[in-house]
């Protein structure tokens, strides 16, 4: 039985990468990759089994009760209760039975592009809760919405940092670091969370999954593996975008672009921007829409996201 008192001198500690964290990782990532590629010879039953312990790895990469994220209350109990026979629990902040339904779901888009796969491992967080904290977690939320009403405390800062749940996942800094480098990021997470919102309470047939972590990009699968949707928000340039990327293949952009006039009509865009990226081996073909970030209703910009987001996947999905 896994309890405070069995865990208090990790639970007290400062969060601290170890040095054999970096290797763990990139072992247990590499376990993942070579599995989806073998998946003609594993049945899925065991495909999920090997998905399974690929996210505990990753979660524990740096020890199962000393993690980053620990609530408030574990460490309270830790500090004033240390003989505490409260139980405790390592929780997953993405539950791993979703992580591993979106990894089989777009199993051949993760193949084409590793990008994509190294995406949703890096959002594998492991949290300390008591059990009861654990069963009070909700079960229609995901991430760390999911924790609303439990403090969380970040242990990577001495003295620990409570966490807000509009600030990014990020690698360990220091406050002054986070303060100095957070703002865009911060922006950029409200806005993908906001975007995911958005899309779930209106039943929007594109349903965008913010990352953990802030960026400028949010990506979504139309079902092939040779190409994606990437939704863009360009912040200091006043531009929200949304764009076809490939990856690796020159001649899917050529046998677009041999289309061109048709997909145009098709999309009912103007100014729609068609970029090689020579010598790169991507290209992209992209449509971007002005936007003040400081100004305009950012429902003005989720709908059309949304709305553009949808008609590309149905213009490229079936080119």
């Amino acid at each position: 039985m896994e309890t405070i008192a069995k865990h208090k001198t990790k639970l007290l500690s400062t969060y601290k990468q170890s040095q054999d964290s970096a290797r763990i990782v990139a072992s247990a990532k590499y376990l993942a990759r070579l599995a989806l590629t073998a998946d003609d010879v594993l049945i899925e039953k065991h495909l999920k089994k090997i998905l399974t312990e690929v996210l505990w790895m990753l979660s524990e990469a740096n020890g199962k009760y000393d993690t980053r994220y620990r609530s408030s209350e574990v460490v309270r109990l830790a500090k004033e209760e240390p003989t505490s026979k409260v139980k405790i629990q390592h929780e997953h902040v993405f539950p791993r039975k979703g992580v591993i339904e979106k990894i089989l779901s777009q199993r051949q888009a993760l193949l084409t592009d590793p990008n994509l796969l190294e995406e949703i491992l890096d959002e594998t967080v492991g949290c300390v809760v008591t059990e009861e904290q654990h069963k009070s977690l909700s079960k229609t939320e995901d991430g760390w919405n999911r924790y609303k009403g439990i403090e969380v405390l970040d242990m990577s800062i001495n003295p620990p940092l409570v966490m807000q749940w509009h600030w990014p996942i990020s690698n360990p800094a220091s406050a002054a670091d986070q303060s100095k480098s957070s703002d865009t990021k911060l922006l950029q997470f409200e806005f993908w969370q906001r975007l995911s919102e958005f899309a779930t309470s209106n039943k929007a047939s594109i349903k965008p999954r913010p990352s953990t972590r802030g960026q400028y990009y949010c990506i979504i699968p139309i079902g092939r593996s040779d190409c994606h949707i990437s939704l863009t928000i360009l912040i200091k340039e006043n531009q929200i975008g949304c764009q076809i990327y490939i990856p690796k293949s020159k001649q899917l952009f050529n046998d677009f672009y041999s289309n061109k006039e048709a997909i145009e009509i098709a999309l009912k865009i103007e100014g729609l921007s068609w970029q090689d990226l020579s010598p790169k081996s991507a290209c992209r073909i992209q449509a971007l829409y002005k936007f003040d970030f400081e100004n305009q209703q950012h429902e003005e910009a989720f709908i059309w996201l949304l709305q553009t987001a949808c008609t590309f996947k149905a213009v490229f999905s079936k080119s």
